[in-house]
């Protein structure tokens, strides 16, 4: 288990739910009672992002169960799978990488990525309709698509980008449709359990040097 550094608690695992119900496992440092701020970057779950401060009472066997946030920290979620076995491309990587963006993965092929509050969240929305949609899909994790387009009223203002085009919904590689949140949320669901039993099932993992993380986690770029 990851140790904190000196003096300070050590990091823990909180338990989140995606839309559909499924658990996901994210590292979180204990700031006291039942309040945790979130240490990686989710793949699975939406409308959270790393550095978020949430509450998370502890169920009957003493493990932390998200409940709602606390706090958001201003950084967003992007997430990235390519459409085969292919790794997400490098030169998409350098150029999330050239705005500020850091990332974690699950594997090559299923990349999350941290775009900061310094960050504009048009300019990344700009890199990734760049890149052949054939290649890779990508989806909103937080803010949503509906929290971008203004259909979550109760969602927090400072989880909410700033509005873009239609088109950063991206298209369906093989429908040619327009992406809604419900074909964002399969990027998810296509990974293979191959790729899932590396980083130990559907859990998120800590960012920095600890060997739980994804092969691809970085905390900073460059």
């Amino acid at each position: 288990m990851p140790s904190g550094a000196p003096g300070q608690p050590a990091p823990v695992k909180v338990l989140v739910r995606d839309p559909e119900g499924d658990p996901e496992e994210l590292w979180a440092m204990p700031l006291g009672g039942d309040a945790y701020r979130l240490d990686n970057t989710p793949f699975f779950a939406y409308s959270l992002s790393w550095l978020d401060v949430i509450i998370a009472p502890k169920n009957r066997r003493g493990i932390p169960v998200f409940a709602r946030i606390e706090r958001k920290s201003g950084n967003r979620t992007v997430r990235v799978a390519s459409e085969s076995d292919a790794y997400v491309p490098k030169e998409l990587i350098r150029r999330l990488e050239s705005l500020g963006c850091t990332y974690e993965g699950i594997d090559p092929t299923y990349l999350a990525f941290n775009v900061p509050p310094s960050t504009s969240l048009g300019d990344v929305v700009a890199v990734l309709e760049s890149v052949n949609p054939e290649e890779f899909t990508w989806e909103h994790a937080d803010p949503t698509y509906e929290e971008l387009e203004g259909e979550a009223p109760d969602a927090p203002a400072s989880a909410r980008g700033p509005a873009i085009r239609e088109s950063s919904k991206g298209t369906d590689a093989k429908t040619g449709n327009a992406k809604s949140s419900d074909v964002g949320r399969n990027i998810g669901r296509d990974r293979s359990p191959d790729a899932a039993d590396q980083s130990g099932g559907r859990r998120s993992t800590r960012r920095g040097g600890d060997d739980r993380r994804g092969t691809s986690g970085k905390r900073t770029s460059g």
